[in-house]
């Protein structure tokens, strides 16, 4: 197993399901020999971990004691959790980039960071652009513009934290048109006080030009579906950035925002700027009318 990563991650997840299904209320999180667990007290967390150390010695497998690490403030992943915030991992950027393999490297170190630090679109494209070629020995440096990224983001690092989710409350869901396609964010509070609990972006777009409502249809599929894999929940609420509510007749939006053929059962408010919005550039729209009363 220690060559094969896929082989390792399905055979311990084989082996903690038994562990998983003892008790509902507790959330363990497997990714190759790391594993998480969380539980709403302390002598379920002791019982969980107890009950993963024995399963795991049977299926074969060694428990380092010295490396059980209990308590409110834990390290998963590079990931710091505390018993109110989030904190990401402190990735090593490197910058001596001469070859494609290398700028390679850099860019798939970065997705470490994907949900957990706000990287607008716009910041990524330089880099992007420097990840297209054929032969993993091309020769690659860095622009200026890729280098202003990199600083970006490692400011973001430094800065950058998520709100732990709090189960006893709503969840909210934030989509908003940029000028590089936009950004989501699942959060929690009010929305001049909310705060982030996971961030939602989308990937390379596959063709040149993608109509801002389709970005947004994507947005709300991506940040529901991010909801239910983990916090297991849907938004109680959408918020859409336009500045006030569309009618039945207005543009074909329900088909590309896909809210009610996936079946939404929550609320859908509008035109909130919640604290973030701020580090963003924000691209307020209002839809046309499909249909109107009069030419």
């Amino acid at each position: 197993m220690v060559n094969s990563p896929t082989i390792c991650q399905i055979t311990v997840d084989r082996a903690l399901e038994p562990a998983q299904r003892s008790d509902p209320t507790v959330t363990i999180i497997q990714y190759m020999d790391d594993i998480l667990i969380a539980a709403p007290s302390v002598s379920q967390v002791d019982r969980a971990v107890s009950t993963v150390s024995e399963t795991l010695k049977t299926n074969g497998f060694e428990i380092a004691t010295a490396k059980i690490k209990k308590g409110q403030c834990v390290t998963f992943l590079g990931v710091g959790i505390s018993s109110s915030y989030i904190t990401p991992p402190q990735i090593k950027i490197h910058q001596d980039i001469k070859t494609l393999h290398d700028m390679q490297q850099l860019v798939g170190s970065l997705q470490w960071l994907r949900n957990i630090v706000l990287i607008p679109r716009k910041v990524t494209d330089p880099l992007n652009d420097l990840w297209k070629g054929k032969n993993s020995w091309e020769q690659k440096t860095l622009t200026p513009e890729a280098t202003r990224s990199l600083d970006f983001i490692k400011q973001q690092m430094s800065v950058s934290t998520l709100t732990r989710w709090d189960a006893g409350a709503p969840i909210y869901l934030y989509v908003h048109l940029t000028k590089k396609r936009g950004v989501g964010a699942l959060a929690q509070g009010p929305p001049d006080k909310a705060q982030p609990i996971l961030w939602v972006v989308l990937g390379k777009p596959s063709r040149a030009f993608s109509p801002g409502i389709e970005c947004l249809g994507s947005l709300i599929m991506k940040g529901r579906k991010l909801a239910l894999k983990h916090l297991g929940a849907e938004p109680t609420m959408i918020y859409l950035p336009f500045r006030k509510q569309f009618s039945a007749q207005s543009t074909t939006i329900s088909e590309h925002l896909a809210i009610d053929p996936a079946g939404f059962g929550g609320e859908i408010h509008y035109a909130a700027k919640p604290p973030w919005t701020q580090l963003l550039a924000i691209v307020d729209i209002d839809l046309p009318p499909k249909i109107v009363d009069r030419p």
